[in-house]
């Protein structure tokens, strides 16, 4: 029986990464004779800052994930000093951001093209916008949870090893994140909105991957060149 996965690429490099992951999935499908699209039980998201995903310089190797599948935070017209007053407008929060508050007023990043590889914009801009992150994992989620999930996992199990049906047992739900090791989008908001929306409920639990795809139970840590090492394990073990 095939597992679920709920795949989650952190900045730039994680959302190529999902793309490059998607389409090793689609020639996996192809090659054995499973048509139609990525069964449900195999979900992806990618969380950035921009409004619109980047990437275009690889539309020649793989396509932009589906519309649904991109979760970009920062509204349009939002500047990092809106961002960073609605956060000292809070009260309870003063403390947390006394360690690593980014001051606004020299700051040269346009956020809604990124983070700039600085971890505190990307800390600050999840911290404001985790409602938004665990929304978005939510939803996908909730698709992992649907009966046509288990039913095209089961179908393309009993495709690929050539039964009626699929092996009985136990269908697990596994979270696997993707992010840079550089990226301002590695950051502990976006990791705490993972944790609190993935694994503390009921059928999912932690994966099983191991070092240097496993981190602590929680996030994998990939460059776009250990992005390919990640594409090739986790294809051999869906």
């Amino acid at each position: 029986m095939y597992n679920r996965f709920l795949f989650i690429g952190l900045g730039g490099s994680g959302g190529k990464t999902l793309r490059f992951l998607k389409d090793q999935i689609r020639r996996w499908m192809h090659e054995h004779g499973i048509e139609g699209d990525i069964p449900a039980g195999w979900q992806f998201l990618h969380i950035d800052t921009p409004l619109k995903a980047d990437g275009d310089e690889i539309n020649d190797q793989v396509p932009h994930l589906a519309g649904g599948e991109y979760l970009g935070l920062v509204p349009a017209g939002i500047d990092f000093k809106a961002v960073q007053d609605q956060l000292d407008g809070v009260a309870g929060r003063r403390a947390e951001l006394r360690t690593w508050r980014v001051d606004p007023t020299n700051l040269k990043i346009p956020i809604l093209a990124g983070a700039g590889q600085y971890r505190a914009i990307g800390h600050a801009i999840g911290t404001l916008y985790v409602a938004g992150l665990k929304d978005g994992i939510d939803k996908r989620l909730a698709v992992l949870g649907t009966a046509a999930a288990k039913t095209q996992l089961s179908q393309a199990y009993a495709r690929v090893h050539g039964t009626g049906t699929a092996a009985p047992g136990d269908m697990p739900t596994y979270v696997f994140v993707i992010s840079s090791l550089a990226g301002g989008h590695r950051r502990r908001a976006d990791q705490h909105g993972v944790r609190l929306d993935s694994f503390h409920r009921p059928g999912c639990r932690e994966h099983p991957f191991r070092d240097p795809l496993h981190v602590g139970g929680l996030q994998c840590s990939a460059s776009r060149r250990q992005g390919r090492s990640a594409r090739k394990q986790s294809r051999g073990r869906l």
